[in-house]
């Protein structure tokens, strides 16, 4: 097992709070992420994508690449605040 998988298993052991925790950090890193990457198309562009334009959506597909390959990145620290978290979510939410 992968050093991922081995943490993956721990919030799974877990049971329900980690499983919400890491739901709750997933959700709110992809929440998050949505906005930052349009906001930094508009940076770098100058506008807003146009997904009926061929080139915006090439542009666009290269900016989802690059920002999936640093979400794969950080599932390690998503899995290991999941992970810190998953006391205080036992404690308060579950």
């Amino acid at each position: 097992m992968t050093e991922t998988q081995k943490m993956m298993a721990q919030v799974k052991e877990a049971g329900l709070a980690g499983v919400i925790s890491y739901a709750l950090w997933e959700l709110g890193f992809w929440a998050i992420s949505v906005p930052v990457c349009i906001f930094g198309y508009y940076e770098v562009t100058g506008h807003f994508p146009d997904l009926t334009n061929a080139e915006d959506q090439g542009k666009l597909g290269a900016e989802a690449f690059a920002f999936v390959n640093f979400a794969r990145f950080a599932v390690p620290l998503r899995i290991g605040l999941a992970l810190g978290t998953t006391p205080w979510i036992d404690e308060n939410i579950n």
